[in-house]
């Protein structure tokens, strides 16, 4: 499950606070940097054999997009 393995890699590696992370949270609201969400994509994409692009990243605002980014790959 996506959403499982990104709100443990969230609160393990990003220090976002588990309790904070919803699909709705916003990534501005749990402090996540841009450069945070590269690595974050970058993770995902190694993790489960995706390709995220740039401009894919520049549109995430919340934990779902993220979430919906991998899964419509899988």
């Amino acid at each position: 499950m996506v959403f499982g393995y990104l709100k443990n890699l969230l609160s393990e590696q990003f220090a976002c606070d588990e309790d904070d992370i919803e699909l709705t949270s916003l990534l501005d609201d749990l402090n996540l940097t841009d450069s945070d969400r590269a690595e974050i994509a970058f993770i995902l994409s190694e993790h489960y054999g995706v390709e995220i692009s740039d401009s894919q990243v520049e549109e995430f605002s919340t934990v779902e997009d993220i979430v919906a980014c991998v899964e419509d790959q899988l």
